[in-house]
């Protein structure tokens, strides 16, 4: 009998907890529950011939663009594709996604049916400068106009020179819009050769919407350059000993990638330009190089870690970003006295 009302009660109790945990998740489930009109965001990815987009409710660009990338069209060739033929169909669709929205029928835990509505709205554009030119119908990052976001005009000088200026002429939306209705496919018009077929996903919101992506525009491109060109003014006896020591730096384990030895950059990682621009290039850098050289570098660095890293302490990241947007000022600024470190 004693162990048969232990049961019973033991029982009895875990009855009731699930009742309780049941009754908890049908409130908790209401809570959440989208309402009948419930906005959904996405984002366009486009990584050379690769193009994605990103959907989910209340996304976080931040926490999210690396695990939540569904592809939507994939292409395979020696060439440039054709934007209009490869991505008219799924354009449509997308199109279909944000004028119309997504309906979805749901059931609530007691049966009841209802619809939800998604609407789909499209935060931004990311990809590099290639791919970013081809699918907004741009003229490219060796144009005279080639940004997407101000008129500064390039100078040639065997190569497109940027010269830095403030303030910057920016393109508002209405400009981006308007040049891109005068461009037609021979003749281009600050850049724009004719609307873009991504135009009625965006409406108004381009350049905006343009992310750039810093992988190929802060590493692979910037950096890879000032490393090239500082590389040419070391002796072969330093250069030598440098790669040496960057080679030979220590790293926790937790670190995937080394640093890249500068006699070879050719076939340098992002990940490796990453680590050497963080964490060696002001350090290793300071025996080799005179202090006002180290000092320019230090301006780069310092706003790629407040413009990419994580919040400081105390320091709101629109503070951060003030902070950035000066350094970069004073970097390019500097740059324009030192012109090798501008071409492209």
């Amino acid at each position: 009998m004693w162990n048969l009302d232990i049961g019973d009660c033991e029982s009895r109790a875990s009855e009731e907890k699930r009742k309780k945990i049941k009754e908890k998740r049908r409130v908790e489930q209401e809570k959440s529950a989208p309402t009948k009109e419930t906005p959904s965001t996405a984002v366009l990815y486009g990584d050379d011939d690769v193009d994605y987009m990103e959907t989910q409710n209340d996304i976080s660009l931040t926490d999210s663009i690396e695990k939540d990338l569904h592809p939507l069209h994939l292409f395979t060739s020696c060439g440039k594709p054709n934007v209009i033929e490869w991505l008219m169909e799924i354009v449509k669709e997308l199109e279909d996604l944000k004028f119309n929205g997504l309906i979805v029928e749901t059931k609530d835990v007691v049966g009841h049916s209802s619809s939800v509505r998604y609407n789909v709205v499209f935060l931004g554009l990311v990809g590099d400068l290639p791919a970013l030119s081809m699918i907004l119908n741009f003229k490219g990052h060796t144009g005279y106009y080639a940004c997407f976001f101000c008129f500064t005009q390039g100078e040639h000088d065997r190569k497109m020179l940027y010269p830095y200026t403030r303030p910057l002429q920016k393109r508002s939306p209405q400009d981006f819009h308007r040049f891109a209705l005068k461009g037609n496919p021979t003749n281009d018009y600050y850049g724009h050769y004719g609307n873009s077929i991504i135009s009625n996903l965006f409406e108004k919101d381009l350049p905006l919407a343009i992310m750039i992506d810093y992988l190929h525009a802060s590493l692979l491109r910037q950096t890879k350059t000032i490393l090239t060109h500082l590389r040419d003014e070391l002796s072969k006896s330093d250069l030598e000993e440098l790669s040496i020591l960057l080679k030979n730096q220590k790293f926790p384990h937790t670190f995937n990638r080394h640093l890249p030895s500068l006699s070879n950059l050719s076939f340098v990682k992002g990940t490796e330009l990453k680590n050497l621009l963080l964490y060696a290039i002001l350090p290793r850098f300071m025996n080799y190089f005179p202090i006002e050289t180290v000092a320019f570098l230090c301006l780069f660095v310092c706003g790629i870690r407040l413009l990419h890293g994580t919040s400081i302490i105390l320091v709101d990241r629109d503070t951060q970003k003030e902070m950035a947007e000066h350094l970069f000022a004073e970097y390019l600024s500097e740059c324009c006295r030192r012109l090798t470190f501008v071409k492209v």
